[in-house]
């Protein structure tokens, strides 16, 4: 079987691989830490954070693309 690429280039993506490291360190934070916001979890740290790495008061985390949008152009 043959496959077909446009352009007949190889296309990569830039994803790195899931190392042990990182399974651990999800598996360390669903065991000990919040994800919720309620309780300032991790998930609050994280939009803190990404607030200030994009140079904003807010950021609000989605569990989806899909929902990002539609909050985005819900009045």
């Amino acid at each position: 079987m043959q496959l077909l690429l446009v352009g007949d280039k190889m296309i990569h993506d830039n994803w790195n691989d899931i190392n042990g490291d990182d399974i651990k360190n999800v598996s360390e934070y669903m065991r000990n830490e919040s994800l919720a916001c309620i309780d300032g979890g991790v998930l609050k740290k994280f939009e803190d954070d990404f607030a200030c790495y994009i140079g904003t008061k807010y950021a609000v985390a989605y569990s989806s693309g899909t929902a990002a949008i539609y909050a985005a152009v819900r009045p």
